[in-house]
């Protein structure tokens, strides 16, 4: 216990800058499934004693009520508590109540905890206990308030972040602001009505001040675990919305909540840029902005740079957190299912998660407003021009996974150097064989979703189709273009449109089914995106000399041969994020950046403005 809360306050310590940075964000993930500790250290042991002893339990050689289960939960206790003890304490609580072992007992701790008898019979620990929490007890209903009483021991030590409890261990840390320890209790009485995500937002803001910059471990241990419940409780209810009922203004305005809340502490430097952007964008426009083509024009590029931020700082978690999880749980014989996705799952366990669904859905009604395509680029690919090039293949992704389809991929691809597949349809979960040099789908995939985050690692070009129409005509050019060698897929994510031609074969190296995809680096170089000329952009007009920069520095599409290095896995270099920055300013002071041909004036509107 004492071991738990020494880790909790060190992590609370190492979190509370609260700057943004990758190693403060991964301390604060870490205290958010880190119990609490302290408690009293030894409350726990003497505590299970004293109710033994006070009510004439048998303990030890001490004489009194025989009982099964308390023998052996008292050993399991004393040698290695944990969360699970709360559960156990539930559902012996109910069995107090009620009185059937089966029932009471191991129904409730399955239905609350997911726990099974099995899980409580491999608790083999504490002394001569060889055959965990197997019981049954013995009807006491005598013990119900001292149980009660353990209960509350128990989370005090446990519970961590989950909000009643943390609101209740952080009540000391709000002592100045009287008013903010109402708001919190009141949110607790109302936490599931409509306005809840704006009040969470509003408390978190004014919490900031109990735990940001403090050395105090304990302070900054139970404000934050308070505020990390909070966040927990805005994804919650954020998650439980049906986004498809909702008009686009109010999807508009949970997008702009989900990213203020993640600024606080949880996003990283790109993703506070998108935050404030979209503030900006989303306060502007007024009651016909929808049909507005100026303001679509600038919410449109707004969702772009969100998109993007949000996928590579996503990217840059999950490569960070790979590698060590693959050391430290092959230093612990874990089992290496648990392993394989650590990353995705930690991305996919995020609270900015939930902006994928509304970033997607806003992108949607925008392109729709506009009349553009129906084309997303969800992975640029390794050229960071969303082009890709390599041997056509038609053949749904589903079914070229594992070492069979690693090997079939490597025959498609001869020495064409890679694989552009037409994949009807993605569940989300596919892996991408070596040799998949680009992914056209007709199914929308999540930008977050285990696929898109393996598409952006391996440097594949990953687009979706959402019209039936321009599926079939796309599905045409590609019928097309069979029995040719080499195409050329190319996506324009601004225009939603999409080509595929013939290319001339550029011989490489056979494929290999061997060969892994391209990883995301284990330790991502520390980048700041966008570069601080691209926040300036926003606070005073841009030069000549900052355009000429850009077209110095950005690589022909087709050219590069590693990955650009916007982010890990981003596949947009820093270059191409600055001019899309640029646009977008550009565009809110209505200044055009391209002519009725489509071509781009970006440079010559630069030079003259």
């Amino acid at each position: 216990v004492h071991m738990t809360e020494c880790f909790a306050c060190a992590m609370a310590t190492r979190a509370a800058p609260g700057s943004g940075a990758m190693s403060e964000r991964l301390a604060r993930l870490t205290l958010a499934v880190l119990p609490r500790g302290g408690g009293g250290g030894d409350d726990i042991r003497i505590g299970i004693l004293n109710i033994l002893r006070d009510n004439g339990i048998k303990e030890g050689h001490r004489p009194g009520i025989e009982c099964r289960f308390l023998q052996q939960w008292h050993q399991k206790l004393h040698s290695s508590t944990t969360k699970d003890d709360i559960a156990i304490c539930e559902a012996y609580l109910n069995f107090l109540r009620g009185g059937n072992w089966d029932d009471d007992f191991f129904g409730h701790i399955y239905y609350h905890a997911g726990l099974t008898r099995e899980d409580l019979q491999s608790m083999k620990v504490g002394w001569k206990n060889d055959d965990g929490i197997s019981g049954p007890a013995e009807h006491l209903p005598h013990l119900i308030p001292a149980m009660e009483w353990f209960l509350g021991v128990l989370k005090t030590t446990h519970s961590g972040a989950s909000l009643d409890a943390a609101a209740d261990n952080a009540g000391w840390t709000m002592d100045e602001d009287a008013g903010l320890a109402w708001d919190v209790q009141d949110l607790r009485n109302n936490r599931n009505e409509w306005w809840v995500p704006s009040k969470i937002l509003e408390i978190r803001q004014r919490l900031q001040h109990c735990w940001r910059g403090t050395e105090d471990g304990y302070r900054a241990r139970d404000a934050l675990q308070l505020d990390i419940a909070l966040e927990q409780h805005f994804r919650g209810h954020v998650e439980a919305m049906h986004i498809g009922a909702m008009d686009a203004n109010e999807v508009s305005t949970t997008l702009y909540l989900a990213l203020e809340n993640g600024a606080i502490a949880s996003s990283g430097p790109a993703l506070r840029k998108a935050a404030a952007l979209w503030s900006r964008v989303n306060a502007e426009g007024g009651e016909g902005r929808w049909g507005d083509a100026s303001w679509l024009r600038v919410a449109s590029a707004a969702l772009q740079f969100v998109a993007l931020a949000l996928e590579s700082e996503m990217d840059e978690l999950a490569a960070a957190v790979q590698a060590p999880a693959e050391l430290i749980g092959g230093a612990g014989r874990a089992d290496p299912a648990y392993l394989t996705n650590f990353g995705e799952e930690t991305v996919r366990g995020h609270p900015l998660f939930v902006c994928s669904r509304l970033v997607q859905a806003l992108q949607g009604t925008v392109r729709q407003a506009m009349g553009v395509g129906p084309w997303t680029l969800v992975s640029a690919g390794r050229s960071g021009a969303g082009t890709a090039r390599g041997a056509l293949a038609v053949n749904e992704l589903s079914e070229l996974q594992g070492a069979a389809g690693a090997a079939a991929v490597a025959t498609l691809a001869g020495y064409a150097g890679g694989v552009v597949l037409v994949s009807g349809g993605l569940d989300g979960l596919e892996d991408i064989p070596p040799g998949v040099v680009a992914v056209l789908s007709r199914s929308e995939v999540d930008l977050l979703s285990h696929v898109a985050l393996r598409a952006r690692q391996s440097g594949a070009l990953l687009a979706t189709c959402s019209d039936t129409t321009q599926w079939a005509e796309f599905l045409a050019d590609v019928s097309s273009l069979t029995g040719e060698d080499c195409v050329l897929a190319s996506v324009d994510a601004e225009a939603g449109l999409i080509s595929i031609e013939k290319a001339k074969v550029v011989k490489q190296a056979p494929v290999t089914s061997a060969a892994p995809p391209a990883p995301a680096p284990a330790a991502p170089p520390a980048a700041a995106p966008p570069t601080p000329a691209a926040a300036a952009a926003f606070d005073s007009p841009p030069t000549a000399a900052s355009e000429a920069s850009v077209e110095a520095a950005t690589p022909a599409p087709e050219a590069a041969d590693a990955r650009p290095t916007f982010l890990p896995s981003s596949g947009v270099p820093p270059a191409k994020m600055l001019v899309m920055e640029l646009r977008a300013e550009l565009v809110k002071r209505g200044i055009k950046t391209k002519d009725e041909n489509g071509k781009n004036l970006l440079k010559a509107v630069l030079v003259e403005k």
